[in-house]
């Protein structure tokens, strides 16, 4: 019995589960779904994210991409629980499913790999310093020692496919020593060139079959100084060995983000797309629904948003802003708390009138919905108990407070549904230059993962289904993929480029 992928095993899916669309993964033979589990925020201690990939696997979703430091390794090793116990269940074999697992990053207990490395006076050589608690590296022993620790974590033998995890960090210590940018770029591929000779090493060995890169900066122009040349990856893997197992590339892309289609390589011949269609490489995207637009993310997704008064939104933060003048002036000096804390909590109790000076250009919905909203909150909770727990208060200072609280809940109601029109308007504008103002009732999220689909030369999307139901939406759209068809995606993405 095979202990990888094989072209047999994944075309018993498509017996298995006739009505999942499978398709060929570049040269490999085998045959995937167009959606494949990404895991790069799942963990072993989530029993909810254990159930999504056993789900997932259960309706035929056979491609898993993960990565050794995604969970400090508790990705992989969640990967690897759940798979084996499916296997002893015969609810699947391991020659139905495709694993990619990727390399380079160090962080967490790789921290202290390295240094205990180090210390030995047998260090990795070619480590990349990022910055306090993030390094890089993609030397052949360090690939090794990862792939070793990568095998154990999933409980396998051979992993399928196992990427460079964004080599083109070495362009951020080719900065730092400022190297010109040619001679950053031939050291750059020469490290390419080694790593993909201890590649190929452990490909002999069985332990990989095939390997590629992920990089976010393959979609680039070749005018930035951390682009990477598809066709001077390709050329290398030609170079070392005719039969070489170069056979896969990964790179963000959405309907925001869709430079790999629309943008030409160093030669200006072809795009990446063109190009991994020409050589049958296999291509795997990822962020199908983050986009970062304008250096803000934005989601993919359609929002109904909550009522919106924006006049009485400003009449609220004048309110709030009023208040925190009058802490300032007044009852700062009636709290009995050291002169320390009182100093904080007026930074604390001027949050309100930060908001009002730069709530227009601060956040997206997403953004502030992820981290904004949480942190000022936290910090103005922080203030009030600490007001709230002062000893002796008078009555103006309880008086102050309660106001205070009510204001600002409502500011930040406010913002909220502020945010969320604006992300509201943004999706429809997205819906309507996806179809020429015809109008269209379609979900974001539905067609922004179906254009992905729908592009010449992606193998596959992967897709964080870290819950149960989010997997059997994906797995409804993957049965009706043939429902939303647009016959030239690529004039999409140019028109969704002049989005202004």
């Amino acid at each position: 019995m095979a202990q990888h992928a094989t072209k047999q095993g994944t075309q018993a899916l498509i017996r298995k589960f006739p009505e999942m669309p499978y398709r060929s993964l570049g040269s490999s033979g085998l045959q995937v779904t167009p959606a494949g589990f990404g895991s790069y925020r799942v963990h072993i201690t989530s029993d909810q994210q254990q159930q999504a990939l056993r789900r997932a696997l259960s309706q035929g979703i056979n491609l898993i991409d993960t990565s050794s430091n995604y969970g400090d390794g508790g990705s992989e090793e969640l990967i690897g629980a759940v798979v084996k116990s499916m296997i002893a269940e015969n609810q699947l074999t391991r020659e139905q499913l495709v694993v990619v697992s990727k390399a380079g990053y160090i962080q967490g207990q790789n921290l202290k790999v390295v240094a205990d490395r180090e210390r030995s006076g047998n260090p990795f050589p070619e480590v990349v310093s990022i910055n306090t608690g993030l390094g890089h590296c993609i030397h052949p022993d360090y690939l090794e020692d990862q792939l070793q620790r990568s095998l154990r974590r999933l409980q396998m033998k051979t992993v399928d496919f196992f990427l460079l995890h964004n080599p083109e960090y070495y362009f951020y210590e080719a900065e730092k020593k400022g190297l010109n940018p040619a001679e950053a770029r031939d050291e750059f591929y020469r490290r390419i060139e080694q790593a993909f000779m201890g590649l190929e090493l452990l490909a002999d060995a069985g332990q990989i079959v095939y390997y590629g890169v992920s990089a976010n900066s393959l979609p680039l122009t070749p005018d930035d100084t951390h682009y990477v040349d598809i066709r001077r990856l390709w050329e290398i893997a030609e170079s070392l060995r005719p039969d070489h197992r170069f056979r896969m590339v990964q790179f963000p892309m959405n309907l925001l983000e869709p430079q790999a289609a629309i943008n030409h390589s160093a030669d200006k011949r072809q795009t990446i797309l063109q190009f991994t269609r020409e050589k049958n490489l296999a291509v795997l995207t990822n962020r199908p629904l983050n986009a970062f637009y304008k250096d803000q993310l934005q989601r993919l997704i359609s929002v109904q948003s909550a009522p919106f008064d924006a006049s009485r939104m400003e009449k609220t933060l004048t309110e709030v802003v009023r208040l925190e003048e009058e802490f300032a002036g007044t009852i700062i000096h009636q709290v009995k708390l050291e002169n320390t804390v009182r100093e904080r909590l007026a930074g604390l109790f001027a949050t309100g009138s930060y908001l009002a000076r730069h709530y227009k250009n601060m956040a997206t919905y997403w953004s502030w919905m992820g981290q904004h909203a949480h942190f000022i909150s936290e910090q103005v909770s922080y203030a009030v108990q600490q007001v709230n727990e002062a000893p002796q208060n008078s009555r103006q200072v309880i008086d102050w407070l309660d106001a205070y609280v009510r204001v600002f809940n409502e500011v930040m109601d406010m913002l909220t549904a502020c945010y969320g029109k604006q992300a509201e308007l943004f999706s429809k504008e997205i819906l309507q230059r996806l179809f020429a103002g015809k109008g269209n009732s379609g979900n974001l999220t539905r067609v922004a993962l179906h254009a992905l689909w729908q592009t010449p030369g992606i193998s596959s999307v992967l897709i964080g289904m870290r819950r149960p139901d989010y997997v059997d939406e994906v797995a409804g759209e993957l049965m009706t993929e043939n429902d939303l068809k647009i016959p030239d995606w690529i004039e999409i993405y140019r028109r969704l480029q002049r989005l202004g």
